[in-house]
């Protein structure tokens, strides 16, 4: 496809001009406040590249691990945007949790965009920055739930682009905050200050949709002064809880109410202005700030009452009114109950020091790899931890050297959790490595572009052999799955016990629980360590190793992206559609979590999941001749068949089928999804 040139206008038509000009109007009247920047200087090729080639996933069946009969994760080799974009077919509106670490675009290593190096002397290097990330993150944040959220590792020189970018493509009030990260203790490089911090932007996909009490930190586990009561005819344990009144609460016109106490009088908190009938729940609208009002609305309270919520002490310095105006007699607090305060959580901080990038390259060290600047897996798990259950689903698309995956697998490990990764990396091969593959074949590194360019066999093969998928990425995920020779110290956590101010008084009874649990311990471990940070006593055992150390099990699919040429990806012809129906059959694996392949032939394709209780199977042609034999092997499976047609299928013609299957279109649901994220096409 020719592009015209960037500022040069002498050969444009009126109507090319007329249309220039109308979208730089539409943009700028968008644009009240926000970031502008060149977004057409330099238009990246993978982005072109899906206005005349469809992404599509092939299976790399010779990669496949596998090690339980749990559900499979995914590691997609390819360009992140082609594989962001066949993802927006399989896992649409399905992802709880995004972690990315992309590049930082730093003044001494830049980034790569279209195969070159973009360094500090590029004049557009923030253009093509944020170029680059917002077709990604537009994309990425289709996939997300309602519920879901994004985080965005990212350094100084970055930070504050992204953010603004995020803000138009999340939206400010989904904006959460950003977390400092210290990176290093030590060091002394630097003009003027000393770096030793990134950040962590944090977004949510929808704030609607999102409880705050589903938010946070979980509390560590606390010894608490438990109280008894029978309700119902079921036992049940409670703490007292707060007050359920702030002083500095904006007024709200259903929150000023009579509260009963246990001797029959009423309790509100203070005011020019009270209910004019005396009874229990009476309320009225607050007329001014001086109007103060519980934090809960009069039909929370209500419902709250029957649970018997409530707890009344008496007290002479009450801060709530009588139905008298004078000074109430009575103090009421909520209940906390046992179920609810394994629940909680704390609200964070806005700045971490317990995962320096030494703790990522020493988990490397251990796997025997190497890689520049790996986050710890400690930190994907806290920021994990944040939001997601156990069986949520997390996607990385800077997939790098993998601490993702490591981290969900490890958090799978300690809490018998079903999440699930989607990584997704390129197989890009370093400076030092092409340096050395221009030696061996002794040409220039701008011949190298050239061969890069034409696919030539022996770049691929060098990329196979060397790509940071090849050589990192996929050897980290399967040598954590299965386990791998080690040699050095193996930490396991022993005791772990948060104090607080009033459990200081039964220290004592602490330190014998510590003392026992170093005695049983002292045996099974080379040494064990004290640890005291952040108000929290950790014990260590450390157990020197040299052999094979176990791995932590689960299961991995590996796919890669690959393109099929049509003439625009809204005009796609018969033949075309054939092919592609013929080559989706792993994306539809995917979105039906059918991973099995049973049979495969020139008319159908027939997948099944880990218990065979469900199928999934796709018929090639419009010729039926074979239809009755592929209906027939499907039996009473449930199943989603998915049949070709040159448009939409009427699905009328298979109400003779059993229930057990789902008839549905292919190829024209992807086609359908790929042209309404193809960004090119909404940029004419």
């Amino acid at each position: 496809m020719t592009r015209k040139k960037k500022n040069d206008y002498t050969n444009w038509s009126k109507e090319e001009l007329l249309k220039l000009v109308e979208k730089q109007d539409e943009e700028l009247a968008k644009k009240k406040y926000g970031l502008v920047w060149d977004s057409e200087k330099e238009p990246e090729q993978v982005v072109l590249d899906c206005e005349n080639n469809i992404p599509v996933l092939e299976r790399v069946k010779d990669k496949e691990i596998r090690t339980d009969d749990s559900d499979d994760n995914i590691l997609i080799e390819g360009d992140n945007y082609h594989a962001l974009t066949c993802l927006n077919y399989t896992h649409k509106g399905k992802i709880d949790v995004i972690y990315i670490d992309p590049p930082y675009n730093t003044k001494q290593d830049g980034f790569i965009y279209n195969d070159k190096i973009v360094d500090i002397n590029d004049g557009y290097r923030h253009s093509k920055y944020l170029n680059f990330m917002e077709k990604r993150l537009i994309l990425s944040k289709y996939l997300l739930k309602n519920t879901g959220m994004v985080f965005i590792s990212i350094g100084e020189d970055e930070q504050a682009n992204l953010k603004l970018l995020c803000d138009k493509i999340f939206f400010e009030k989904n904006f959460v905050g950003t977390i400092a990260r210290l990176t290093k203790k030590g060091g002394n490089k630097g003009d003027y200050l000393k770096p030793k911090k990134d950040y962590i932007l944090c977004y949510f996909k929808d704030i609607e949709y999102v409880s705050k009490d589903n938010f946070g930190q979980n509390i560590a586990n606390k010894e608490y002064k438990w109280k008894e009561e029978v309700f119902k005819g079921k036992k049940r344990r409670y703490i007292k809880g707060d007050i359920p009144y702030r002083e500095k609460l904006e007024t709200r016109k259903n929150q000023r109410y009579y509260i009963e106490a246990p001797d029959g009088t009423l309790i509100i908190p203070k005011g020019d202005i009270f209910p004019k009938i005396k009874k229990d729940g009476e309320q009225i609208i607050p007329k001014s700030e001086n109007d103060k009002c519980w934090t809960w609305s009069k039909e929370r309270y209500l419902k709250e009452k029957e649970n018997n919520r409530f707890i009344f002490i008496k007290s002479k310095k009450s801060s709530f009114l009588d139905e008298n105006n004078k000074q109430a007699n009575w103090t009421i607090y909520k209940k906390v109950f046992e179920d609810e305060l394994n629940k909680r959580k704390e609200i964070l901080i806005d700045f971490i020091d317990s995962f320096p990038n030494s703790k990522g390259t020493a988990e490397l060290d251990q796997l025997n790899l190497n890689f520049s600047f790996p986050k710890p897996t400690d930190l994907i798990k806290y920021l994990i931890n944040i939001v997601s259950h156990k069986n949520a689903k997390i996607l990385d698309f800077f997939a790098g050297s993998g601490t993702t995956a490591h981290a969900v697998l490890e958090l799978n490990k300690e809490d018998n959790g079903n999440r699930k990764f989607i990584l997704c990396t390129n197989n890009e091969v370093g400076i030092l490595e092409e340096t050395k593959f221009c030696q061996k074949y002794n040409i220039t590194k701008k011949e190298l572009e050239n061969w890069k360019k034409e696919g030539k066999k022996e770049w691929i093969k060098w990329c196979e052999e060397y790509g940071i998928c090849s050589t990192v990425t996929y050897p980290r995920i399967h040598n954590v799955i299965k386990g791998y020779k080690f040699t050095g110290k193996d930490k396991t956590l022993l005791f772990e016990k948060k104090l607080t101010f009033t459990q200081l008084k039964t220290l004592d009874k602490t330190l014998e629980e510590i003392n026992k649990i170093i005695e049983e311990n002292k045996d099974k471990f080379n040494e064990i360590k004290k640890e005291f940070k952040d108000n929290t006593i950790k014990i260590w055992g450390f157990k020197n190793i040299d052999s094979f150390k176990d791995g932590l099990g689960g299961n991995l699919q590996y796919f890669k992206t690959d393109l099929i040429p049509v003439d625009r990806i809204d005009n796609v012809g018969d033949v075309q559609r054939k092919k592609l129906t013929y080559k989706a059959g792993q994306m539809i694996a995917i979105k039906e979590n059918t991973f099995e392949e049973v049979e495969t032939n020139e008319w159908y394709q027939i997948f099944e999941n880990k218990d065979k209780t469900r199928k999934t199977a796709i018929y090639f042609r419009e010729d039926m001749d074979e239809f009755k034999k592929l209906v027939e092997k499907l039996g009473k499976t449930q199943t989603t068949l998915y049949v070709f047609s040159y448009g939409r299928v009427d699905k009328n013609v298979f109400k003779y089928l059993g229930k057990n299957i789902v008839i549905d279109d292919i190829p024209e649901p992807i086609l359908e999804i790929y042209k309404e994220i193809n960004l090119t096409l909404k940029d004419k």
